[in-house]
């Protein structure tokens, strides 16, 4: 069977080679999973994004991808055919700039019970034992956007939320 990354691009105006921001999410679930919240979720989240985002016409040199990733679960996950690095490596072959990169992560599930929720070490530092908000994480480079990301995401939500950048330790 012959299975491939799904990608949608826009393109704001301008000339050159336009900044790249992606969204994605993978459509394939580990084996002996249902897949609803690993990754039925977070396809969901981006079927819903393009939806919105359609009558959106990105920024003067900006171009906005919405990219369903394949094989991101074992066998695949960590080797060369694992779709989020086979979609790295075209745009880093490609020399684009990469602005920001949303990555849409089982985002169904919910739970209000004390210690629901587990991490493993460091991020069980950062993050509460409830599993009851959406979490956050960006490498050190990305703290700036993560503050925006996590800004908005309040302003048009009350939903709990959390954000650490990664190798730092620093809840957000």
């Amino acid at each position: 069977m012959k299975v491939r990354n799904l990608e949608v691009r826009r393109t704001g105006s301008g000339t050159g080679k336009p900044r790249i921001i992606v969204i994605g999410a993978h459509y394939d679930s580990a084996r002996g999973a249902v897949g609803a919240d690993d990754n039925g979720s977070g396809v969901a989240a981006l079927l819903e994004l393009a939806r919105l985002l359609k009558p959106v016409q990105p920024a003067e040199g900006l171009e906005m991808r919405l990219v369903f990733y394949v094989n991101e679960e074992l066998p695949w996950f960590g080797t060369e055919k694992m779709g989020s690095l086979v979609h790295a490596t075209a745009l880093a072959r490609e020399e684009r700039q990469i602005a920001a990169m949303l990555s849409l992560e089982t985002i169904g599930w919910y739970s209000d019970s004390p210690g629901s929720q587990r991490y493993p070490f460091p991020f069980n530092l950062l993050y509460p034992s409830t599993g009851d908000f959406v979490g956050f994480v960006a490498n050190p480079r990305s703290r700036t956007l993560l503050h925006r990301v996590i800004a908005s995401f309040r302003r048009h939500t009350a939903f709990p939320s959390e954000g650490a950048v990664g190798s730092n330790r620093s809840r957000v």
